[in-house]
């Protein structure tokens, strides 16, 4: 009995290397946003036993971003509490620097969940996409590299209308800009993959099922399985974009009240302000077309299931395959959710900005 347990536990063990082994192959399509997760102290892969030079530089990869995210929170938090008043910007400055952290820590907490979950997608999209998905790759790696360039642009427009930069602003420039901004493009990265795996599976069953044939099975285990990989994405980062959609909603309110009731807004943080809302509507704007779209090529690729299933009855044996097609058919769709309590649809940026308008009402309502 022992024995058993002791080879299903060393089998196991096998199969989850050769699982991670098949992460990095999603950098074809990725770029270097799995490099940019493991800078950031999400691991993706276990690292490899080696010299202890090579130990102590994982170390310090996987601590370094970590230890400045949570001691930035803590200077930030110190320097708004200090000041002893209590007004709304105290309160949304006190809250923005906590999200990021908290962000990190729900990564953290599921890394094992994450590392299975790239593992499930990098074989749904080898089975199919063998090249290098070369615009998905390019675009990542532009988005990465602009996530370096926006927190000293709003530094350099801050110092186009001749405002001092202090340490707490670069610092709260930094805190707010830098791990939610990657999190939100590995949302829309992983999520544009699966949308183009999605349009893959449609076009396929459109030209090539055939339910009077085997092959019929693998084309729906295909489908199957990137299903499932839709309802992980769902189940692993729903409550992250919860998180990510109060963070930037809650800078968009405070650009919007010191519009109204900052005297000098338009000469000391103009620029700035445009510039910060201008991002976080268009990043949101793209989250909600991509997680939309998953939704919407589910429901056509169910609706292809279904003709072929008419239109095919009469032309032979299909009883083996019909089965498999109505057991997908039944199957309910996975909607991409904002902490599974908000639909990503076409009227969500509209929700999102009546939500905001009703934040501002709201706290003018308590200034005044």
């Amino acid at each position: 009995m022992e024995k058993c347990e002791l080879e299903v536990t060393e089998e196991s063990k096998i199969k989850m290397e050769a699982e991670e082994e098949s992460v990095p192959e999603l950098e074809k399509h990725l770029g270097k946003l799995l490099v940019v997760l493991e800078l950031a102290g999400i691991p993706i892969t276990e690292g490899r036993k080696g010299s202890k030079q090579g130990y102590i530089l994982n170390l310090f990869k996987k601590l370094c971003f970590p230890i400045f995210l949570h001691l930035s929170c803590i200077y930030l938090l110190y320097e708004r509490l200090s000041k002893g008043v209590l007004n709304y910007g105290i309160v949304i400055d006190t809250i923005l620097p906590i999200l990021p952290c908290i962000m990190w820590i729900m990564m953290r907490c599921q890394d094992s969940a994450l590392k299975l979950f790239l593992a499930d997608l990098s074989r749904a999209t080898s089975t199919n996409f063998k090249s290098r998905n070369r615009s998905l790759s390019y675009t990542t790696n532009a988005a990465i590299c602009f996530i370096f360039i926006y927190p000293f642009l709003l530094i350099g427009l801050r110092f186009a209308q001749e405002n001092a930069v202090n340490v707490t602003e670069v610092f709260r420039i930094l805190q707010e800009a830098l791990f939610p901004n990657t999190m939100a493009i590995v949302y829309m990265a992983i999520c544009y993959l699966l949308l183009q795996k999605l349009r893959f599976c449609k076009k396929m069953l459109q030209k090539r099922l055939d339910l009077t044939c085997i092959t019929a099975v693998n084309m729906m285990k295909d489908y199957l399985n990137i299903i499932k990989c839709v309802e992980n994405f769902e189940s692993l980062l729903s409550s992250i974009t919860f998180v990510i959609l109060v963070h930037d909603l809650l800078i968009v309110t405070i650009l919007i009240i010191d519009m109204f009731y900052f005297e000098n807004f338009i000469s000391f943080i103009l620029y700035e302000a445009l510039a910060e809302m201008l991002y976080v509507f268009f990043s949101l704007g793209i989250m909600s077309i991509f997680a939309g779209n998953v939704s919407s090529e589910i429901k056509a690729i169910k609706a292809v299931l279904s003709e072929k299933m008419f239109t095919q009855l009469d032309q032979g044996d299909v009883t083996n395959n019909e089965k498999h097609v109505n057991l997908l058919l039944r199957k309910d769709v996975c909607d991409l959710t904002v902490g599974k309590a908000i639909v990503f649809d076409r009227g969500f940026l509209l929700k999102a900005l009546l939500v905001t308008l009703a934040e501002v009402i709201l706290i003018s309502s308590i200034i005044h």
